[in-house]
Parts: C-alpha cells; sequence; structure tokens
C-alpha cells in the first residue's frame, strides 16, 4: 500500500484535529459546568452581593465565559493556563486584580475591569 502525500497530509490533519477536540472535551468535563457560592458584583451603578449563587462556565474553542445571575453581566473571553499536574486552570496573565482558579471542585474570581468588579467563592454543587 502506498501512501502519497496527500493522503499523508489528509491523516495528519485528521489526527490533529481528533487530538485537540479531544483534550477540550476533557478541559470541559473537569473545568466546566456549574459553581455554587457567595458571589458579588459592584460597578458604577449596581452593588450586588449574593450569599449563595451559580456561575456557569463553558468554553468556545480556545476561550471560557463566565455566566453569573441576574443583573450581573458575564465575564467572556478567557484565555486559560493549566497547571502541569492538569488539576487547575488560571486565567492568562493573572495578577491580584484580574485572577480566575478553577479547579475540578472550585471557582475562585477576583476580577476588575473597566469599572466593574466580580468575586466569586464557589464550590461544585
Amino acid at each position: 500500500m502506498k501512501i502519497t502525500g496527500i493522503s499523508l497530509a489528509f491523516i495528519m490533519f485528521f489526527l490533529s484535529v481528533s487530538c485537540s477536540s479531544s483534550e477540550e472535551s476533557t478541559a470541559v468535563e473537569i473545568f466546566g459546568g456549574e459553581f455554587t457560592g457567595a458571589l458579588t458584583y459592584f460597578d458604577s451603578t449596581t452593588e450586588l452581593i449574593i450569599p449563595e449563587g451559580s456561575v456557569q462556565v463553558t468554553q468556545q474553542g480556545d476561550y471560557w465565559s463566565f455566566d453569573f445571575p441576574g443583573e450581573i453581566p458575564a465575564i467572556d473571553s478567557i484565555r486559560f493556563l493549566t497547571s502541569a499536574d492538569g488539576e487547575v486552570m488560571m486565567n492568562e496573565n493573572a495578577e491580584e486584580t484580574r485572577l480566575i482558579r478553577i479547579t475540578a471542585r472550585t471557582l475562585q474570581i477576583v476580577y476588575n475591569e473597566d469599572g466593574k468588579y466580580w468575586r466569586a467563592e464557589c464550590f461544585r454543587p
């Protein structure tokens, strides 16, 4: 059986797509889903403190989104780095005022952007 350049290119493309899809679905299984806990949100006109609320964590491609209840706006298009052991994700360029940390069991957010402030201390229900 002779493998041509086109066949080899097709096989390589198929394998790379299969592997990246598998990695994405594994990340979603570990880090995605619903987390429940204390939520706080402030901006120039709103002050919300929710002792028991939920955050829905979803992934689209390389980016993650965090959807909050009610009037709390979502945090969208966040890229993450995963720890060497694969058990912790932290947002790229994390710093003291822009930190999102996720494990299989916990979600911690301290995030400031454009005069908006989000804080969440959540756990898997």
